[in-house]
Parts: structure tokens; C-alpha cells; sequence
């Protein structure tokens, strides 16, 4: 049986959660863009664990907690337009986005999102939809599941050439800097062989974690909008200036023919930027650009670098969050999708 909390706990607990709300209540200039990758109870694995999740009970939590601060919930479409000087910057809108294309959106979100009548975007890698292979970085956390704590920081730091002593975290964050998007294939490879992760395991995986076609249409039509989170996966900083611009016209054209509306947005992956790749994004058709940078949209917010908060956590680890943004005291780092 759990231990029962003391009355002087929970009364300082209530008061620091109600000064909160009321530091966030004063919030009148500033609007929030949420990125969610996976909505699934906690589990085991790195790819459960790897992926910013939260269980479908906290993800709900954060919703309702928004709406009674005041916050309305819109497409990114219309805080787009919102960020124009005629339309008078109205603030406390709040966009839901996904990345990546997890199955879990479908099963275990959209039901919240269709209950709450709360509109969502989602990046979409449109190399996993329908694959039997792992897209690279899934692969690597796929097979790092498969060996001890110890090995997957070893097998790692040897496959990037790190130095001993780095933790799972910092080796990750070394990998996805790596400027050369086929070596990041090369490793994923060799790290399947070296774990045993089989084709076959491979494939069903991907039947478990990624979105099909069908649900994608669903998912479109019940509030959702499809947008680009370019084909592969690949961080922006590892691809060539036309290489860029290749895997965001493959992400669009494939959404195009297969749901019948071109993505007008796009989130980076990993939240890195290949200097020169966000100037030709005006070529490319896309009225906005979602970030991994962490901070609220304020006035100044500019639709070609969007920021957005990645929540984890309850409702309480949410509004503290959000106050320190709001006090400026906030981390801008690289995202993991």
C-alpha cells in the first residue's frame, strides 16, 4: 500500500499548483504550439521510453488543463494567420502536433482529441507508412532494446566513435549531429546485425508502431491535418541542399496522392536546420515551419520558426513548465523527432 502523504505535503503542494495557475491565468500575449511523439501508457523499451511519451490519462490532463486556463484550441492553420499584423495577434490559442506517425495517434489519441473536439497536425514521415524496414533511428533504439544498459552505451559510443563514460542520452544526441545522412543508415544496419534484430522483427514492428493509410485517411477526417515532416527521417544537418529539398518534396507529393491535399507545413526533424534549407521553404509551398525550440508564441513569433513545448509528465509537470517559458527561464535543445 502506498504511503499516505503528510497534510503539510499536500496543503504546500495545492498552493504551489494554485500559484501557478494563477501566473499562468495573467497570460495574455502568448499562445502554445504542443508536440506530442507518442500518447501510450509507460512501458518498457527504448522505444516507449526514447520518444517524449505520455500515457493517454496525462495527455488528456494537459488538454483540459489549457482550455480552463482560457486557452482555445485551433488548427495550426489559424494561429498561422492569427501571427499576421491585421489580424490584431489574438492570443490564448493552443495547436496540438504530432510527429513522426505513431499507430498510438490513432488508438490511443484520437479518441481524446474527437471527445474534446480539439483539432490536431500531424509531421508525418511518409517512409514508415505501410513499410516492412524501420526507419534508421527506429531501427538503432529497436535493436539497443535488445541488450543490456551497459551495451547499448557501449555498442553506441563505438559506433560513433565517442568517448568511454557518455551516457545513453548524450550518445543519442552525438548520433542525430552526425553530418552524413548514409553513414546514420550505415550504423543503423550495423547495429541490427551486431543485436540480431532480424527483417522479420523488423516488420513487425513496424506493423505495431507506425500508421497505415487507412488510418491515416481516418485520422484526416476527424480533425486532423497531414503535414510534412519530410520522407526519411533524416536530420537536416546530415542531407545536401538538394538532398533537403528532395526529401520534403517526396514527403509532400506522397501526402498528396495518397489523401488529396498538399501539405502546407512542415516541422524539422530533429529540430536541426541545415543553414540554407529554411529560405527555400517559400519555394516549396509551406506556410509554416514548426520547431524544437521550446518556448511559448509570443508577439514576435515568426511562421517560418514556430516554437513549440514538448510535454511530459502530469498536469503539474505541465503548468511548471509553462510558468518557467513565461519567466524566461527555458532550455532551447535539440528535440528527438
Amino acid at each position: 500500500m502506498a504511503r499516505e502523504r503528510p497534510a503539510k505535503y499536500l496543503a504546500r503542494r495545492l498552493l504551489y499548483y494554485g500559484g501557478l495557475n494563477r501566473l499562468l491565468l495573467a497570460l495574455r500575449s502568448r499562445s502554445i504550439i504542443l508536440g506530442y511523439h507518442r500518447v501510450i501508457p509507460a512501458g518498457p523499451g527504448l522505444l516507449n521510453q526514447f520518444l517524449d511519451s505520455v500515457s493517454p490519462e496525462d495527455f488528456a490532463g494537459h488538454l483540459r488543463y489549457l482550455r480552463s486556463l482560457g486557452f482555445r484550441f485551433v488548427g495550426l492553420n489559424e494561429l498561422v494567420a492569427s501571427l499576421s499584423p491585421a489580424a490584431g495577434r489574438p492570443a490564448r490559442l493552443a495547436v496540438v502536433t504530432f510527429d513522426d506517425g505513431y499507430r498510438d495517434l490513432y488508438d490511443n489519441a484520437l479518441p481524446i482529441l474527437r471527445d474534446l473536439g480539439v483539432p490536431f497536425s500531424l509531421f508525418l514521415n511518409t517512409a514508415t507508412v505501410g513499410a516492412n524496414r524501420l526507419s534508421w533511428v527506429h531501427r538503432v533504439l529497436a535493436a539497443l532494446d535488445r541488450v543490456s544498459p551497459e551495451t547499448q552505451t557501449r555498442l553506441l559510443a563505438a559506433a560513433i566513435q565517442a568517448p568511454a563514460g557518455l551516457g545513453l542520452e548524450e550518445l543519442f544526441g552525438r548520433l542525430v549531429r552526425w553530418p552524413d545522412s548514409g553513414r546514420l543508415e550505415a550504423i543503423s544496419q550495423d547495429l541490427a546485425s551486431r543485436t540480431g534484430l532480424t527483417p522479420e522483427d523488423e516488420a513487425r514492428t513496424c506493423r505495431e508502431l507506425y500508421l497505415d493509410w487507412g488510418q491515416l485517411s481516418e485520422l484526416a477526417g476527424q480533425g486532423g491535418s497531414i503535414e510534412c515532416h519530410t520522407h526519411e527521417h533524416f536530420p537536416l544537418s546530415s542531407l545536401g541542399g538538394e538532398q533537403v529539398a528532395g526529401q520534403i518534396q517526396t514527403c509532400n507529393q506522397i501526402i498528396q496522392q495518397n489523401l488529396g491535399r498538399p501539405p502546407q507545413a512542415m516541422s524539422i526533424p530533429f529540430g536541426l536546420d541545415n543553414a540554407g534549407a529554411l529560405p527555400r521553404l517559400s519555394q516549396l509551398r509551406l506556410s509554416a515551419v514548426c520547431t524544437s525550440r521550446r518556448a511559448l508564441v509570443g508577439p514576435d513569433a515568426q511562421a517560418e520558426a514556430l516554437p513549440r513545448v514538448f510535454p511530459v509528465g502530469n498536469t503539474l509537470d505541465l503548468a511548471t513548465r509553462l510558468s518557467r517559458l513565461l519567466l524566461g527561464n527555458k532550455r532551447n535543445k535539440t528535440g528527438r523527432g
